[in-house]
């Protein structure tokens, strides 16, 4: 049985107690309140972000996550602390030169606003984690049960109030804002659980915990197949890839965890058909979309037909960077080029620094995400901690799937994002641990799980 002890992971001080608790509640919040507008839901969020930056100061007395980071990695820091200056001067420039509205300005001082709260919160979480010891498996193991939820939600709304159109669920389907955030946040879900599953400690038997990753595994993959979306689909096979690859490195046999594997898709497409009621739902969509690419003739084929739109997007949001390529349009750029295609950003990670940030920022900012990609690589591949490899899983495919869409701009997929970087960063590389241990600075802190 999964007790509310592994949830809460006692032993810990009233004040990290309370910020755990904090940590748990906002992942129920944001798991349940994507269906807000953007500037609704940043600012929600944001907010909560705010609270756990500020309770966090109050115990620590200071963001000890930045001192460990400049004393191990003082060049990346530097990046960003550059790379905030020029993302400032963006944003300095869009408000008093480009004659903005008054709704432009607050929408562009939010956005800003937004990104460096983030920022706050990954540093802050990632010293929590550190001295208070704490799983980050405990906080998505919350987010799969919201995940189980909303599926046996979708599954009984389909079954006695089944949608009256194909367009209803598909711009505005139940808790969420449009159908591929449904697939975002199931794409989450299955990354952490998929490895929990496979790393299970009692790899012969079935217990509580085992069956529950497998049954968030198959519900995320179940809604990631509904939804029908090809790019969170395609950052499902990276995944189940990625899976296999680390396993074949560690073993080379690796037949059981192949027939696992197999066996979670087989019932994921099960459920998903199943719950098929509109033409974009399942496959369907992947092998229609194939079909009409395969029968017509390669002249009529172009990549705005195949990305559905994007190239047009990218275009026409690069074309506008042109106007001032230095330090681009500042946050939230994209909303403010005419005339485009549809969308509040253009559905590329790439593209959107470039808008918001220009050629500086742009610069700036990618020996950064270098380093990330790098680091989460490394644990991926030789850290033991379960929980760091689904960690760093998770950070990688929001990732890829951010060079297609918007889950590096929204803020309920950055959350998760930002919560699994944070444990990511909090602990050392896996040769770092090695050579030496990691102590947590403060005496009175519980040995953290994560290290040997």
């Amino acid at each position: 049985m999964i007790s509310v002890r592994s949830f809460l992971s006692f032993p810990l001080s009233k004040k990290d107690t309370f910020l755990h608790i904090l940590l748990i509640a906002m992942t129920i919040i944001v798991a349940f309140n994507a269906n807000g507008t953007m500037k609704e839901t940043g600012k929600l969020v944001a907010s909560l972000q705010l609270v756990f930056i500020i309770s966090h100061l109050s115990h620590y007395k200071g963001l000890q996550a930045l001192a460990n980071l400049y004393k191990k990695h003082n060049l990346i820091l530097w990046f960003a602390l550059l790379w905030l200056v020029s993302s400032t001067l963006s944003t300095l420039y869009a408000t008093l030169f480009e004659h903005l509205a008054h709704s432009q300005i607050r929408t562009t001082i939010y956005r800003e606003t937004f990104v460096i709260v983030h920022v706050l919160f990954i540093l802050s979480c990632s010293s929590f984690l550190l001295n208070a010891g704490i799983q980050v498996s405990s906080y998505f193991k919350v987010f799969g049960f919201c995940l189980l939820a909303i599926l046996l939600y979708y599954s009984w709304l389909i079954n006695m109030e089944p949608p009256r159109t194909a367009d209803e669920w598909f711009r505005s389907p139940p808790l969420f804002r449009h159908i591929r955030e449904v697939g975002w946040f199931a794409a989450i879900g299955f990354a952490f659980s998929t490895n929990q599953y496979l790393s299970a400690t009692s790899c012969k038997r079935f217990d509580a915990n085992n069956i529950f990753w497998a049954s968030v595994a198959i519900a995320s993959l179940s809604l990631i197949l509904w939804t029908g979306g090809r790019a969170v689909i395609f950052s499902a096979f990276v995944c189940l890839c990625l899976l296999l690859a680390r396993n074949f490195h560690r073993s080379p046999i690796a037949i059981r965890t192949a027939l696992r594997l197999a066996l979670m898709v087989v019932c994921s497409l099960l459920i998903a058909k199943s719950l098929t009621v509109a033409e974009w739902n399942g496959l369907d969509r992947i092998l229609g979309t194939t079909y009409s690419i395969t029968t017509t003739t390669p002249g009529q084929v172009s990549a705005d037909s195949l990305t559905t739109g994007r190239a047009h997007m990218w275009s026409a949001a690069l074309n506008a960077v042109k106007d001032n390529p230095l330090l681009g349009l500042g946050p939230n750029g994209y909303s403010r080029i005419l005339p485009r295609l549809y969308g509040m950003q253009p559905h590329n990670i790439v593209v959107q620094v470039l808008v918001e940030w220009g050629v500086i920022g742009a610069l700036l900012i990618t020996p950064i995400g270098l380093f990330l990609i790098i680091r989460c690589i490394k644990i991926l591949f030789k850290s033991e901690n379960a929980d760091l490899v689904s960690a760093s899983l998770v950070v990688l495919i929001l990732s890829l799937n951010s060079f297609f869409s918007g889950t590096l701009f929204y803020s309920y997929p950055v959350f998760f994002f930002c919560l699994a970087l944070s444990a990511c960063l909090a602990f050392p590389p896996p040769e770092a641990s090695k050579q030496k241990s990691f102590k947590p600075r403060l005496k009175t802190a519980t040995p953290s799980p994560y290290m040997p």
